[in-house]
């Protein structure tokens, strides 16, 4: 074998050494130590995780008909609705070999959003995710995430929030006064939720951060 080979071998063999470690050994560490713990998941899989699953999971749900009603969790979210009946609320799924941590348990989520010291980091997101984003609260990770969050955090003490009662209390009466005009004494009546409940949000908003009225 030519000397002039070996540096190129010894590279080949350092880029899969690297490759493996990072797509097989971590992944598969990881995954004993959720376990351990309690949580379970799907299985990992190098390279893809469990997107091909996830994939499949929304084919096959587009190819049902959804009823008429609020349950639409098994439509939006497939994998969440299935893995979290076979695992539990709380379980582990594989993005490629990066696992995510799913929860659903009020404690847990609270300690989630208000951990300001960046203990748990965030889904970044794609580009055109972050188009529609923004930089807010919801968009950044890491630092940048933990002082978005302790700005936010003393905005929304629960001593102010409990000091809105009263404007958040009169949008809302304001509004269902409004539906009473509207169903005018009839038993059914129709009216376009989504839009009422955005109309109230502004309202909210408005009447908590400026001090007048939405309209």
């Amino acid at each position: 074998m030519p000397l002039r080979l070996v540096p190129f071998l010894l590279l080949i063999l350092i880029l899969l050494s690297k490759f493996t470690y990072s797509n097989l050994c971590i992944p598969l560490k990881l995954q004993r130590r959720f376990t351990k713990q309690g949580i379970l998941g799907p299985g990992y899989h190098p390279i893809l995780g469990n997107m091909p699953e996830i994939d499949r999971l929304f084919a096959e749900a587009q190819l049902k008909s959804v009823s008429f009603g609020h349950r639409i969790l098994h439509r939006v979210a497939p994998f969440y609705y299935h893995w979290s009946i076979k695992y539990g609320k709380t379980f582990v799924y594989w993005f490629g070999s990066t696992p995510r941590v799913v929860i659903s348990d009020p404690d847990m989520i609270k300690e989630v959003l208000m951990n300001t010291g960046g203990s748990y980091d965030h889904i970044g997101f794609n580009p055109q995710a972050r188009l529609l984003f923004g930089q807010g609260l919801v968009g950044p990770v890491g630092e940048k995430w933990a002082i978005h969050q302790r700005i936010a955090n003393q905005a929304f003490t629960m001593e102010r929030i409990r000091g809105w009662i009263p404007e958040i209390g009169e949008s809302t009466a304001k509004m269902l006064d409004a539906w009473e005009e509207i169903r005018g004494g009839r038993e059914e009546f129709e009216v376009e939720v989504q839009k009422e409940l955005h109309g109230l949000s502004a309202d909210i908003i408005s009447r908590t951060a400026f001090g007048s009225s939405f309209e």
